[in-house]
């Protein structure tokens, strides 16, 4: 079987190599970029998995909306305490 790589370096292929036995899995992807350019999901919705997508980029958010209607994606952030965040944005950059 042929994968495509969607992530930055290669790890949703290592990460398939080791659970492609799991039938029906699910994943959490905190941070997602778009749908497919820098995604470590992409390769396992393609595989039948569904999961949910953390974005703080509303624009992201649409995309990830419209690409995986099966996946719930959620405008939000995670962190290890309670408390506020300073959020930088770069102009143009996927992810």
């Amino acid at each position: 079987m042929s994968l495509t790589s969607y992530a930055v370096n290669f790890e949703d292929v290592l990460l398939w190599r080791a659970l492609r036995d799991v039938r029906r899995g699910c994943y959490l992807e905190v941070g997602a970029a778009g749908p497919r350019i820098g995604s470590a999901s992409q390769l396992f919705y393609e595989q039948g998995w569904r999961g949910v997508n953390l974005t703080a980029s509303l624009a992201q958010l649409r995309q990830l909306r419209i690409a995986r209607p099966a996946d719930v994606c959620l405008p939000a952030l995670a962190a290890a305490s309670a408390g506020s965040v300073v959020r930088l944005a770069v102009p143009d950059a996927p992810g």
